[in-house]
């Protein structure tokens, strides 16, 4: 299985995940990035904050961006603006 990155892309800092998770596919990895969105999202409203991360950029080991989605696709449609 391929390791795949996820790193969390704030508005000018994009810190790295060095350590990646090995997935079967693309498909999996979508899967762990909107699990780890919700819970950026779940944390920041406990800690009552006012600004939370952009997206979450998906990598390959290579560090190819194979996608980049915003945070807020992890709410619930009803949600979202």
């Amino acid at each position: 299985m391929p390791p795949y990155y996820l790193h969390i892309r704030n508005a000018d800092d994009v810190p790295l995940d060095e350590e990646g998770t090995d997935l079967p596919d693309l498909n999996a990895a979508r899967e762990l990035y909107l699990a780890s969105a919700r819970d950026l999202l779940g944390d920041a409203i406990k800690a009552g904050k006012g600004v939370v991360p952009e997206s979450i950029v998906v990598a390959d080991a290579d560090g190819q961006e194979l996608m980049s989605v915003p945070l807020e696709h992890a709410l619930p449609n009803r949600f979202r603006d």
